[in-house]
């Protein structure tokens, strides 16, 4: 009995997975623009993005900062399984911005939102695309646009207020007036 009880016990440990692997998120940048998860130690992120899958792996989260291992074009065929990922660490003050076909624009930005010790919040983001005709005013329009603005909203709500006070004081003269004629007919009635 005692030997059943051993072998059961030797296969269960067998069978539960003691290495603790992490999660994996898969995104999908064609449907979302950014995407702010939270992860592990051992967590990994794959997308696709510029023609190939690439994979960032969480190796370490400390109190303020996150170590990230990043595989780029894992489906390349000039990719080895013997290449050396890159490593960065990203803070609040260090992002990492990663182009992955290299032509000295970045494709994905990697931003740390905060961690407690065992968990980070990382935010994936495409950059913003650049807008060529783009038209930049001076800040002294600005400034006009926004004391004329201010001048109206101010001047509106003048007119409000002192139509409010109007329609007040008129509602409690006839409230008044017809206290009074409803006291005249109890008199009138009285007598």
């Amino acid at each position: 009995m005692r030997g059943k009880i051993v072998v059961i016990l030797v296969i269960l440990l067998l069978t539960i997975n003691i290495a603790s692997a992490g999660n994996t998120y898969e995104l999908d940048f064609k449907k979302e623009g950014s995407y702010l998860i939270g992860l592990l130690d051992g967590d990994r992120v794959e997308f696709d993005l510029a023609g190939a899958k690439n994979t960032i792996l969480v190796k370490e989260i400390k109190k303020d900062s996150a170590t990230l291992a990043t595989f780029i074009g894992i489906e390349k065929e000039s990719y080895n399984e013997n290449d050396v990922p890159n490593y960065a660490t990203i803070t609040n003050n260090k992002y990492l911005k990663l182009d992955f076909n290299r032509d000295n624009t970045g494709d994905l930005n990697v931003i740390f939102r905060g961690s407690n010790k065992t968990a980070a919040s990382i935010l994936f983001q495409l950059p913003a695309p650049s807008n060529k005709d783009l038209v930049v005013y001076s800040r002294s329009k600005f400034e006009k646009s926004n004391l004329l603005r201010n001048i109206i909203i101010v001047f509106l709500g003048a007119i409000l207020i002192f139509g409010l006070v109007l329609y007040n004081s008129k509602r409690k003269t006839k409230i008044n007036m017809n206290t009074k004629v409803a006291e005249e007919d109890k008199t009138t009635k009285q007598e």
